[in-house]
């Protein structure tokens, strides 16, 4: 959180002095250093609660409001993964996709704590895998060359094709794509 703190009071300080001062090339550019910096957008910044807008001082921050949130719920999210079992914890994984698809439904905008539950759903699979690695470690192994070739061949296009329809489709289905990514024992 320190590093985090420190990233954002330089960028802050940046947004303080060339905030409508440098052409930004992009329109995804555009969104940071947007509008001068006032104090609601700092202590969101800080605090990371509520809709917190983070392309507002440095669009990398994305991930650690993320990773911020899953780090409080984790050891439920464990503790749950491991006591529900396979079936009922990617049942929770899909209704966590399902949630994000009808509440985008509702509004154009989500609110990002609700926005969180793809990741939770990414974050379950991965703790699935994370405590079923020896089977999956003796079934990958146990694949022929064409199975493991097949694998290989079906995740890398699952991962780099699915979001060219699933955000049409689905929305929260895109982190489907990364749900066989987490903690894979190649």
């Amino acid at each position: 959180y320190c590093p985090y703190l420190c990233a954002l009071g330089l960028a802050i300080a940046a947004n303080a002095a060339w905030h409508g001062k440098l052409p930004m090339p992009s329109a995804w550019s555009n969104r940071t250093w947007a509008t001068p910096v006032n104090w609601k957008d700092v202590s969101q910044g800080i605090l990371m609660l509520g809709h917190y807008n983070f392309q507002r001082f440095n669009t990398a921050f994305w991930s650690l409001v993320e990773e911020m949130r899953i780090s409080i719920i984790f050891p439920f999210l464990f503790m749950f993964a491991r006591r529900a079992g396979v079936q009922i914890t990617l049942l929770t994984a899909a209704t966590c996709c399902l949630v994000i698809h009808f509440a985008a439904a509702t509004g154009p905008q989500l609110n990002s704590m609700i926005d969180s539950l793809q990741f939770v759903a990414v974050f379950l699979c991965g703790i699935l895998m994370a405590l079923h690695l020896d089977k999956l470690a003796a079934w990958y192994r146990s694949l022929g060359r064409v199975g493991k070739a097949a694998l290989v061949t079906s995740s890398f296009l699952l991962f780099e094709l699915s979001h060219l329809t699933s955000l049409k489709l689905f929305r929260g289905s895109w982190r489907l794509q990364e749900w066989h990514t987490q903690d894979w024992p190649l």
